[in-house]
C-alpha cells in the first residue's frame, strides 16, 4: 500500500510539473505575441514608450493610453517608402527613413540624444549605388546601430547595378558612420532582432508564391551570415518576426491560404496571425499555428 500511495504522488508531482511547464511556454507565446503586435512601438529604459506616425515623433508615460507630440522629424521622402525608430539600451532614439538623395533613394538613419527633442544627421546608410529603396528597419544595442532594407536594382549612369533584394548595413559609433552594405538574398518584408548574447537575426520573406520564411543570423555583428528558412508553406506571408528568447525563436507572421479571391481585383485578403517556434536556431521549427483569440490553440 505504501509503495502505491508514493508512485501515486510521483505521477502528481510529474503531472504538476508538466502543468506548470506548459503554462510558463504560453506566458511566453503570449509575451512575444505582445511585442510582435506592438512591434512599432519603442520603449526606453524609464519605461517611456515611442512611435512615429508621418513623422511626428509622440511619446507616453502611462502605457500607451495616452500620447504627447515631442517632435517632428525631418524627412528625406514620403511615408510610403518606410520608415523605422529604435530605442537602445542607452535611451538613444534612432529613425531610419528612405528619402530622395545619393544614389537614387537612399536609406537615411537619425538620432536623438534627449529622448526625441532634437535630432542629429541625418545619415546615408548604404554603399552610393544607384537604385531603388524601400520598408527600412532599424534595431540598436549600445553604440552598435544596425538597419536592414529592400533593394530594387536599377542599373546606374555609370552602368553600375547590383542583385534586388534584402541589404544589411551596421554602425559601431552610434550612427555617426556605417560600414559597407551586404546583400543577403531577395526577399520582400524584412525585420530585425538582436538576441541576448548579441547575435543579429534578419527575417524575411522569400519564394515566388512568397510562401517561404528565411531566418539569417550573424554571431560577428553582419561580417558573415547563417541562413535556414521554415520551407515551403500552403500560405501566402507577410511581416515576419523573429523573438529570441534565450535558446527559443518565436516567430510570427500573418499569413493567409491562397484563394480565388488572390486573382479577384479589389478582394480584401483575411490575413490572420501565425506562430512558429525553434530551438535550434531555425534548422528545425514547430508547426506553423494559428493564433486564436482566446489565446490557444
Amino acid at each position: 500500500m505504501m509503495k502505491l500511495k508514493k508512485v501515486s504522488w510521483l505521477i502528481m508531482v510529474g503531472m504538476l510539473v508538466l502543468f506548470s511547464s506548459e503554462c510558463d511556454r504560453q506566458d511566453r507565446i503570449e509575451q512575444a505575441l505582445r511585442q510582435y503586435q506592438s512591434r512599432t512601438v519603442v520603449r526606453n529604459s524609464k519605461g517611456k514608450l515611442f512611435r512615429v506616425e508621418d513623422y511626428r515623433l509622440t511619446s507616453s508615460d502611462d502605457g500607451g493610453r495616452t500620447w504627447i507630440g515631442l517632435s517632428t522629424i525631418p524627412s528625406m521622402g514620403y511615408a510610403v517608402w518606410g520608415y523605422s525608430l529604435a530605442c537602445g539600451d542607452d535611451d538613444v532614439l534612432h529613425f531610419a527613413q528612405v528619402g530622395v538623395g545619393k544614389g537614387k533613394k537612399a536609406v537615411y538613419v537619425s538620432r536623438s540624444l534627449d529622448g526625441g527633442k532634437t535630432w542629429i544627421g541625418p545619415v546615408v546608410a548604404n554603399d552610393e549605388i544607384w537604385a531603388q529603396r524601400e520598408d527600412p528597419e532599424i534595431i540598436s544595442k549600445g553604440e552598435k546601430v544596425f538597419v536592414v532594407w529592400v533593394e530594387r536594382s536599377e542599373r546606374a549612369p555609370t552602368g553600375v547595378a547590383r542583385p534586388s533584394g534584402v541589404y544589411f548595413s551596421c554602425s559601431f559609433d552610434g550612427g555617426r558612420s556605417w560600414n559597407e552594405d551586404t546583400w543577403l538574398r531577395e526577399g520582400e518584408d524584412p525585420s530585425i532582432a538582436v538576441g541576448e548574447d548579441g547575435t543579429v537575426y534578419l527575417t524575411y520573406v522569400g519564394g515566388r508564391r512568397l510562401n517561404i520564411i528565411y531566418i539569417s543570423y550573424s554571431e560577428n555583428n553582419g561580417r558573415s551570415w547563417n541562413s535556414e528558412t521554415t520551407g515551403e508553406r500552403l500560405v501566402i506571408i507577410k511581416e515576419p518576426y523573429v523573438i529570441p528568447v534565450g535558446s527559443t525563436l518565436y516567430l510570427f507572421c500573418h499569413a493567409v491560404v491562397p484563394s480565388f479571391a488572390h486573382i479577384t481585383p479589389g478582394a480584401r485578403l483575411d490575413y490572420q496571425t501565425y506562430y512558429l517556434t525553434s530551438n535550434d536556431r531555425g534548422k528545425s521549427w514547430s508547426n506553423m499555428i494559428e493564433w486564436k483569440e482566446e489565446g490557444r490553440d
